[in-house]
């Protein structure tokens, strides 16, 4: 969506974590192939709607839709701020529509007032028991509720899908959902509105070109679920996280993003208080002798493995039970040995000491 992507006063563009169609996170390693359905990776029937005929006809579509996909069209990134320029709707993989609001450029078509058209749409968004389908969706909530849509409904995201599948992945923008997927490369926001200094807000790109991007972001997400939701149904325990924290912790934090929150400071100033002290208590001189234990412990495994040179029986290793023993030198790594000698050499610096002795610790542990 063009809120993804919109340039600053220097033209360059940013992209928002996750919404990004093209940008976003630092790239992971690939993943296991995945098999692709070659139906849902042919290119969408999009149409644009400037008419009230037609969008009564979408609205009357949407309304009999087991599942409704859309996406706002903004023309900046903070959804705090960003004045809605469009939405975009599929119920079927393939076809979608998109419904110019605010596009100004010089020799613009008419289109649908903004406030008529929203009063128009309002009660189908918000409507409980007509699910909805997004990707980041939390950004068109936003939108939509500052300007006079409290969409209720929603029931699926597909970052969220993504997310809970694949959480080690860094990239869950729809561009390398799609490519992952689907096998479907998405138009791109550069694609429509140019880059660098010369590009341009979406407000300012033509009907035509803003449909084909925009209706793809509606049908893309509608793809995507159709791919990502069997792969989390065969996953009970992953598809519970989904459904019964990820999903219902959306329109949360919503209302809390767009709420604030209130926050006992005296409360929070003795939590604070409590903390440090309780860090300071540990990291006291004295507190090294109750980490002798953790040295010896690492002893007998140094000495187990034969890394000091020294080979001895169980029978001389009182306190260490050769389960322990064995079980921490399967866990242990090379660095074990270095990592002790480096903290005996620190016995006057607590705070190091500790740390390093963590890092042992969680090794075995």
């Amino acid at each position: 969506a063009q809120h993804s992507e919109v340039p600053t006063a220097t033209g360059s563009s940013h992209a928002e974590p996750g919404k990004s169609r093209s940008g976003g996170y630092a790239r992971a390693a690939e993943a296991e192939a995945v098999a692709l359905d070659p139906a849902l990776a042919v290119k969408g029937d999009y149409e644009t709607l400037l008419t009230r005929d037609r969008l009564d006809a979408w609205i009357a579509r949407l309304a009999s839709a087991e599942l409704i996909a859309f996406d706002t069209e903004t023309d900046a990134l903070d959804p705090m701020r960003a004045n809605l320029v469009g939405l975009s709707f599929a119920v079927e993989c393939g076809q979608a529509a998109y419904l110019p609001l605010a596009h100004d450029y010089p020799g613009a078509p008419p289109q649908l007032p903004r406030e008529a058209t929203l009063a128009a749409l309002k009660p189908l968004l918000e409507d409980a028991t007509r699910p909805k389908l997004g990707q980041h969706g939390k950004y068109d909530l936003h939108v939509l509720r500052r300007h006079g849509v409290r969409v209720a409904g929603y029931a699926d995201d597909t970052m969220l899908e993504s997310f809970v599948l694949n959480s080690g992945s860094s990239r869950h923008d729809m561009d390398s959902l799609a490519r992952r997927y689907l096998g479907y490369d998405t138009i791109k926001y550069e694609d429509v509105a140019g880059k660098g200094a010369k590009q341009i807000l979406f407000s300012q790109v033509e009907l035509d070109d803003a449909t084909r991007y925009a209706a793809e972001d509606a049908d893309v997400t509608l793809r995507l679920h159709r791919a990502l939701a069997p792969k989390l149904a065969a996953e009970p325990s992953l598809h519970s996280v989904y459904r019964d924290i990820e999903m219902p912790l959306v329109p949360v934090l919503a209302r809390i993003e767009a709420n604030g929150v209130s926050i006992d400071m005296a409360e929070l100033k003795r939590l604070v208080a409590g903390k440090a002290a309780c860090l300071a208590k540990i990291e006291k001189p004295q507190a090294l002798a109750q980490l002798d234990s953790i040295l010896d412990y690492c002893d007998g495994v140094m000495v187990a493995r034969g890394d000091l040179g020294v080979e001895i029986g169980d029978a001389e290793l009182p306190g260490l039970q050769k389960k322990i023993i064995r079980e921490a030198v399967q866990r242990s790594t090379d660095l074990t040995q270095q990592l002790l000698a480096f903290a005996r050499r620190q016995t006057a610096a607590p705070r190091a000491l500790t740390h390093r002795l963590t890092r042992i610790w969680s090794t075995w542990e």
